[in-house]
C-alpha cells in the first residue's frame, strides 16, 4: 500500500515541475476556439513592460524567425474565460488578451506573439523573473487548421529593445483539441483502481506464510 501511495504522489506533483523558459501551449477547442495555456519562468535580462492598452502593440511582444501563423495578421484576440496571469517577483496581473502577427509570409523575416495585461502597465528589468500560469480561452478563429501550422517555435527577441537579452518564449502549437479536465481525473481514477484490484486479487492468492520449526 505505501507503493501505491507513493505513486500517486509522484502523480499528482508531475504538472507542478518548474519550467527554465516561458512556454504557451496552443490547443484547438473546435468551431473557432482554441486555448492558450501558460507555464514555466525565466530571468529578464533588460527593461521593458507588459501593456495594459485598447491595443497590444507588435513592438510589446516576441518574435520568431519563422512562420506559423498562416492567415492571421497584426489580430488581437481578447479573453473570452480563462485564469492566465504574469508574476514579476511577486506583482501579479490577469493575462486578457493575445497579439498574432504573421510576418514571415509577407516579406518580413519573422512573426511576432504579444500578451497584454488588466489594471495597469507590468514592468520588468534586468534580474528580475517572469513567471507565468494557467489558461486564456479565445474564440474568432477562421479555422485553425489553416490558421496554425503545428510545431514548436522559439521566440529568443523582445522586440521593445535590443537591451532585454535572455527573455525567451516557446510557443507549442498542438493539432488535437485539448482533453477536458475530467478526462485527466478519470484516467487517473482508472488507474488507482486497477492497482488496487491487482493488490487485493494478489493478497487473495499469495502463499501463506510457512511457519519456521
Amino acid at each position: 500500500m505505501k507503493k501505491l501511495w507513493l505513486l500517486l504522489s509522484f502523480l499528482l506533483l508531475l504538472p507542478i515541475g518548474a519550467n527554465a523558459e516561458l512556454i504557451v501551449t496552443l490547443d484547438n477547442l473546435g468551431g473557432g476556439n482554441a486555448r492558450f495555456t501558460f507555464s514555466g519562468s525565466d530571468v529578464v535580462g533588460g527593461g521593458a513592460s507588459f501593456f495594459e492598452e485598447n491595443v497590444v502593440f507588435s513592438a510589446n511582444s516576441w518574435s520568431a524567425p519563422s512562420n506559423h501563423y498562416t492567415t492571421i495578421n497584426a489580430t488581437r484576440f481578447d479573453s473570452v474565460t480563462g485564469t492566465a496571469q504574469i508574476d514579476v517577483d511577486g506583482v501579479f496581473r490577469n493575462i486578457d488578451r493575445v497579439f498574432l502577427d504573421t510576418d514571415a509570409d509577407t516579406g518580413f523575416s519573422e512573426d511576432e506573439f504579444g500578451v497584454g495585461v488588466d489594471v495597469s502597465d507590468l514592468a520588468f528589468s534586468a534580474g528580475q523573473t517572469v513567471t507565468w500560469s494557467g489558461f486564456m480561452d479565445i474564440t474568432g478563429l477562421t479555422d485553425y487548421a489553416s490558421d496554425f501550422i503545428v510545431g514548436t517555435y522559439s521566440y529568443n527577441e523582445w522586440q521593445e529593445g535590443a537591451a532585454v537579452t535572455g527573455f525567451e518564449m516557446t510557443l507549442i502549437v498542438n493539432s488535437s483539441a485539448v482533453p477536458e479536465p475530467s478526462t485527466y481525473l478519470l484516467f487517473l481514477i482508472a488507474s488507482l483502481g486497477g492497482m488496487i484490484y491487482r493488490r487485493f486479487l494478489y493478497g487473495l492468492v499469495a502463499p501463506a506464510p510457512v511457519a519456521l520449526s
